[in-house]
């Protein structure tokens, strides 16, 4: 897989009720064809199993993952002291799992949790724990299970439950997720193979049920499933997509392609940082750099179609009041649709919706870059210190996008998948190198950020504005001059018509430049980044007024959410002001052309 690249994550989880001596082989070409299903329609895009291996139908698919060059990272309900026992358990099992664990991309253990609220089953809950945990960092649950009801803690019944309502209730509030109980929780879609219940004999004797989270609309005509499966299925897409885009112009042999790196921290820090750390920075860096290059062509397009529509009202107005021959015409003709020509390439390409959605996913990979680092912090890394009490890790895809919810998914999908914690390894104890690491190279940058930004597009927008007024000045008084010295100038047959030209030409250049400035939304974006400014100096004298560590941690945690919801209403203000053809100069220029047409015949 291409450094920056994303893989699409089917957990499995399983039943041994469902695998039997006779029912070996058959599953294991069920499980072959949902893998080949998913690597026919997502090309682009590797293929990653995540499991515990506690039953042997989770071993079996993991197995055959393995012989269909599919990665597989194994979880397990253990703490690190219980690992060696685990591993003996495992290994007993044929040495299947032995096997399994050597291929492996990745394995590691997740902590117990601490019984509480009078419950005293360890193990039933660490088996909840890693089955909510498998369901949560997936983007499709696939259950091998003969889909019967069970109210055991942490059963398969429970966790495809979880995995289609968000809903984990079923566990002690201490070892839930942490979020605001009026969000839409993170929902996703569940495969069952289960045992056909029809007479059917030799590959088709486990049936393959889908089963997608049921959105309800507050209109009860417009509740449909299919509508839910669409958008999860769209999602996979833009996630195929992007590992194209990583390929097509990332790649060491793409070329001649100019990319300009800003790295996230200095080159000489990525050595000492945790694979989980690396793993954020390479999709971090990588959607970067093609948010940049889509910003490039999405300037270079928008200018380019003012620039050509510019030229649209001066023809015509050449055409109606200097030369009506047919060249005039039929130029004007070809400049149309030179400009719905570059509409429709750049709508084609998805120009500014890649260019929104890859900045969207880096900004995110930003906040969650720091905050993994802030984790990471902890040697132990209890499961049970998590703020507000949460078993479950803290990821930016609990509180990000949340107004966009549906069509920026594969966003929030793509974070929690890139920032998988891997429990278990060596931890970074340095508080002070990481403290200081981040603060210098997030909050003071994003600080200096901001601020420059903010004077950039000020400054922007009053230089627009500076240009926009004596057009429109310039336009009106021509207007009444031209009405006021008609008789006079009516003998002057060239001045006449250039003043009319100007009457409308001039009007209609400041309509598209006010559509341009309005479009790009500079002066919208200079107050935000102005606030943001504020925000992040703020937490700088903050954190410098406090001499707490676990106080530092909640300002940067704080501090972290308010640059989501901004990058949030950044995504959402850009997604509501999309290119287009430019209309307005052109229609205004045709009316104040026609205008003046009628003011001519009835001053004659």
């Amino acid at each position: 897989m291409t450094a920056g690249q994303l893989p699409l994550v089917l957990g499995i989880i399983g039943d041994n009720k469902v695998l039997s001596s006779d029912h070996h082989e058959t599953l294991k070409q069920s499980v072959k064809k949902i893998l080949f299903d998913f690597k026919n329609e997502f090309p682009d895009t590797k293929i990653q199993l995540l499991t515990s291996l506690k039953k042997k139908s989770e071993q079996l698919a993991a197995e055959v993952g393995l012989e269909n060059d599919v990665d597989v990272i194994v979880v397990t309900p253990f703490t690190p002291e219980q690992t060696e026992t685990a591993d003996s358990d495992i290994r007993s099992t044929e040495n299947r799992s032995a096997r399994i664990l050597v291929k492996a991309l990745e394995n590691f253990c997740l902590p117990a949790p601490v019984a509480d609220h009078g419950h005293s089953n360890i193990d039933q809950y660490s088996q909840a724990q890693t089955g909510a945990f498998i369901a949560k960092r997936c983007h499709i649950l696939v259950a091998l299970w003969d889909g019967k009801p069970s109210e055991i803690t942490g059963s398969i019944c429970q966790i495809v439950n979880f995995k289609l309502t968000g809903n984990m209730n079923w566990i002690p509030q201490a070892y839930q997720t942490v979020k605001n109980d009026l969000d839409l929780p993170n929902k996703g879609p569940v495969f069952n193979l289960i045992l056909s219940n029809r007479h059917v004999t030799g590959d088709d004797i486990f049936e393959l049920i889908k089963r997608y989270p049921f959105e309800e609309s507050i209109n009860k005509e417009n509740s449909d499933n299919q509508a839910t499966e669409k958008q999860f299925l769209k999602s996979l897409e833009r996630l195929n997509e992007y590992n194209k885009d990583v390929v097509t112009f990332l790649s060491v042999d793409a070329c001649n392609l100019e990319k300009q790196i800003y790295p996230l921290i200095p080159l000489n820090e990525i050595s000492s940082l945790e694979d989980e750390q690396r793993n954020i920075l390479e999709v971090y860096t990588a959607s970067d750099q093609l948010a940049q290059i889509f910003q490039k062509r999405i300037k270079q397009t928008s200018k380019l179609l003012y620039f050509v529509s510019a030229f649209m009202p001066l023809v015509f107005m050449v055409y109606i009041k200097l030369w009506q021959q047919p060249p005039v015409i039929m130029f004007y003709v070809v400049l149309s649709f030179i400009v719905y020509l570059i509409y429709w390439y750049s709508r084609k390409k998805k120009y500014q919706i890649k260019y929104l959605d890859y900045r969207a996913l880096a900004e995110g990979l930003r906040v969650q870059f720091f905050w993994r680092s802030i984790e990471l912090t902890n040697p132990v890394r209890d499961l049970n210190k998590r703020p507000g009490g949460a078993v479950l890790p803290v990821t930016v895809s609990d509180c990000y996008l949340r107004k966009q919810n549906g069509v920026l998914d594969w966003i929030r999908d793509s974070i929690r998948i890139a920032s998988l914690p891997i429990y278990g390894k060596t931890r970074q104890a340095d508080k002070e190198h990481i403290l200081n690491l981040v603060l210098k190279h997030w909050v003071n940058d994003q600080s200096n950020y901001y601020t420059r930004a903010a004077f950039r597009d000020e400054k922007k927008s009053k230089q627009f504005d500076r240009a926009i007024l004596p057009l429109i000045l310039i336009g009106g008084i021509l207007s009444i001059s031209l009405t006021g010295l008609f008789p006079v100038i009516a003998n002057y047959p060239v001045t006449k018509n250039i003043m009319i030209l100007c009457v409308g030409y001039l009007p209609a250049i400041g309509g598209l430049l006010k559509a341009y400035i309005f479009t790009m939304g500079y002066w919208e974006q200079s107050r935000q980044y102005e606030r943001m400014a504020n925000v992040f100096n703020q937490a700088l004298n903050k954190i410098n007024e406090v001499s707490d560590f676990d106080e530092t941690i909640s300002i940067i945690h704080e501090l972290g959410k308010e640059a989501l919801r901004e990058n949030g209403d950044w995504v959402l203000l850009h997604r509501d002001r999309p290119i287009k053809v430019p209309g307005t100069g052109k229609s205004n220029l045709i009316e104040a052309t026609m205008s003046f047409q009628k003011k001519e015949n009835i001053i004659r």
